[in-house]
């Protein structure tokens, strides 16, 4: 056998080879991948007033995985034993991811609560994964748009922190939290109209939304939450004459997809 015939032979032999062990070499590797891909549970405890209705249309409407936990409140503490375990601080909204190998993973505060679940969703490639592009980053499609997504941290962290506690009073009173008088309500919800139009009518001056011009983001929603629960009690044909650039935003938002099942009632 000549030089050239013995390397055919031996190419043969080795392809042969190549050939049958390739498939076992797939079908193991493929078990390993299989193998490592870690399960979880989410959960999200919440208490039952107007500032979890935002991480509960957020869940719905992207159909994320993640269980809705509501703890209610006792004369001792709360009623929920994993939530007051894993969270010592007791603040709402808290966030709790376990692995099925034992990794926990914490998160607390309404804004980066929100964004981490927008994050997560974008990055697990969810069926609903343009929408939340939109909430977090508005109309351009894509999740290098820093400044609106930063933009829409700004506003929601204007919310908790600045707004909310201007509609406090009010909420309190509707949800029952606090014993109900309608001077009171009518006062609160009166003065965080006007506090809302003094941070937000400008910009809507400007443009339709708060953080994108032209399409509402999580920003929005999370602004008009706390803003009907004012408009219960102190919305006047006065304030809607003076702030018309607030109502056709409010009409626009209340009437989205995202929250228009939890607000089919309001008026303006």
């Amino acid at each position: 056998m000549t030089l050239s015939e013995r390397y055919l032979k031996y190419e043969k032999c080795r392809l042969d080879n190549t050939n049958l062990i390739s498939p076992i070499l797939h079908n193991i590797n493929t078990r390993k991948q299989k193998n490592q891909i870690k399960t979880m549970t989410a959960k999200l405890f919440l208490l039952p007033i107007s500032r979890s209705i935002l991480y509960t249309d957020l869940v719905k409407y992207l159909d994320l995985p993640v269980e809705l936990v509501y703890v209610n409140k006792t004369e001792t503490g709360f009623d929920n034993k994993e939530f007051t375990d894993n969270f010592p601080l007791k603040k709402f909204p808290s966030y709790l991811e376990t692995s099925d190998n034992g990794d926990v993973f914490t998160l607390t505060e309404m804004t980066a609560i929100a964004d981490y679940l927008i994050q997560k969703a974008i990055a697990d490639k969810i069926p609903k994964v343009d929408k939340a592009v939109q909430l977090g980053y508005g109309s351009k499609d894509t999740t290098t748009d820093y400044k609106t997504h930063s933009d829409v941290l700004r506003w929601i962290s204007f919310v908790t922190s600045e707004y909310i506690p201007q509609t406090a009073d009010v909420m309190f009173m509707i949800f029952g939290i606090k014993k109900y008088d309608e001077k009171v309500a009518v006062e609160n919800a009166k003065h965080s109209l006007d506090y809302f139009a003094e941070f937000v009518g400008e910009t809507l001056k400007k443009q339709s939304y708060l953080a994108d011009p032209s399409v509402p983001t999580l920003a929005d929603f999370a602004a008009a939450i706390p803003f009907y629960y004012s408009v219960e009690k102190g919305l006047t044909d006065e304030y809607k004459s003076k702030h018309p650039e607030i109502v056709a935003w409010a009409k626009k938002v209340f009437a989205d997809e995202f929250i228009s099942e939890s607000f089919k009632d309001v008026k303006l």
